[in-house]
């Protein structure tokens, strides 16, 4: 992160980075600041993988659930005791900035302390760190702590995802009209294709419905949908109105 939370051009008196707890994981909070208390996270957060640093006046107030491989700056308010966590441990890191990716990010410099020591049992999805395609988030066989993934040493192998698609034909008020559904996917949207056209792109929630528009007449329509901005694709399906049986 590394925000510091105003209100009317005044820092916050609780919770500079987070206040009112949550699920946080893989995450960096780093340099927040609130004039009275939880400067990175206030209000009974849960924490996994993730970096808390130099947040003031500390990094946790209020009490927080570890599920391990997190590291503090601080003592965490003594409540980093899960396996793998490390406190009054400085990250090592970088200032934020532009390091790739849509958004300013911590980098992990050269033997920091959360380099391949995040959860030795994580595996992919999340496929990518914070600065998405092209940043892999499991470098040298072992997840790093935080949202940074330092970028050297061996790269996995994604097992692809099996996307099965399949598709029904109808006619709505005459026009025709194809239902898609889908399961096997793995990103947060799918881009739809008809004929090799991409028609849509829409959140990965299973299904799609194909409203063409064309009244009567025969003809034949073949979809495939793939996990957006990739080649990582389902099967093709064709759906015929009118004419012959496929």
């Amino acid at each position: 992160m590394g925000a510091t939370g105003q209100h009317d051009g005044k820092p916050w008196g609780h919770g500079g980075g987070i206040s009112g707890g949550g699920t946080i994981t893989n995450s960096t909070l780093s340099n927040n600041y609130a004039v009275l208390s939880g400067g990175g996270i206030e209000g009974g957060a849960t924490l996994g993988n993730t970096i808390l640093n130099a947040n003031a006046p500390e990094n946790i107030y209020g009490g927080a659930i570890s599920h391990g491989y997190n590291l503090s700056s601080d003592d965490g308010g003594g409540n980093l005791t899960g396996p793998g966590d490390q406190i009054n441990t400085n990250p090592l890191l970088g200032p934020l900035q532009d390091n790739g990716g849509p958004t300013f990010t911590h980098e992990l410099l050269s033997g920091s302390p959360a380099i391949d020591a995040g959860d030795p049992n994580f595996t992919p999805p999340p496929y990518y760190d914070q600065r998405d395609p092209g940043f892999w988030r499991v470098r040298n066989d072992r997840i790093d702590i935080g949202s940074f993934e330092v970028q050297a040493g061996t790269t996995p192998t994604p097992t692809p995802a099996q996307i099965n698609l399949s598709a029904v034909g109808r006619r709505v008020q005459g026009r025709h009209t194809v239902d898609l559904t889908w399961s096997g996917a793995n990103s947060a949207n799918i881009d739809i294709y008809r004929d090799g056209m991409l028609i849509a792109t829409v959140p990965n929630n299973g299904s799609y419905k194909d409203f063409i528009g064309v009244r009567g007449g025969n003809a034949r329509y073949t979809y495939k949908v793939c996990e957006a901005g990739t080649r990582t694709c389902s099967n093709e399906v064709t759906v015929r109105f009118g004419g012959p049986p496929l």
